[in-house]
């Protein structure tokens, strides 16, 4: 059985804040502590989509996707400073 992002286990959870939001279009693009900007669709999303803003604090499982780094499983942690 191959594995995909869903079954990531969460031990690899990583910390970041949301950088751009496309809410008509289902995705954002969030800064993680390595400064790496990683993309995340709304189905990624543990948190409901509409409820995230640029500058909330969330965790991720990180991935890599075919045009670059990605997140799965992004967690509101709190809102931005």
């Amino acid at each position: 059985m191959a594995r995909t992002e869903t079954d990531a286990p969460d031990g690899l959870r990583v910390r970041a804040r949301i950088v751009r939001l496309y809410p008509p279009r289902g995705f954002g693009f969030l800064l993680d502590e390595e400064n790496v900007e990683r993309f995340f669709h709304a189905t990624a999303c543990l948190t409901r989509f509409d409820e995230l803003a640029a500058g909330d604090v969330v965790t991720f499982v990180p991935g890599a996707g075919p045009k670059g780094p990605v997140a799965y499983k992004v967690l509101l942690e709190g809102p931005g400073e």
